[in-house]
């Protein structure tokens, strides 16, 4: 079953179990396999992150029962490439150089004024 493979938080398989029965009764015959998948995926996206750019984040898994009752396994995995993490860095880096020009020019808008 897919709680095995999953890396995070979990309960007892039989509590796991009754919890996937009780939340989807009509899509049980295919959900374990979907489960799994996207796990596995999910997996390897993480592992590619941290490979690509150690620094940047990457979440905790959240505990299986809410992987489940969110229906996390229909997440998509965004694609991770350095192009993805430079142009990300270079936005942030542009973002903080105009706060910081804001704040210069309010400083200097403030002396401006307070000179008059």
């Amino acid at each position: 079953m897919a709680r095995k493979v999953y890396p995070g938080t979990k309960r007892g398989e039989e509590v796991e179990w009754l919890n996937l029965q009780k939340k989807f009764k009509n899509q049980l015959p295919d959900l374990p396999r979907l489960i799994l998948g996207a796990i596995e995926k999910q997996i390897q996206w993480r592992e590619r992150m941290r490979e690509v750019n150690p620094r940047e984040f990457v979440p905790q898994w959240p505990h299986f029962k809410t992987y489940i009752n969110q229906q996390r396994w229909t997440e998509e995995t965004p694609e991770v490439n350095k192009v993805t993490f430079q142009n990300s860095y270079e936005n942030r880096t542009n973002q903080n150089q105009r706060s910081r020009l804001d704040t210069e020019e309010a400083v200097a808008i403030a002396r401006m004024l307070a000179a008059k």
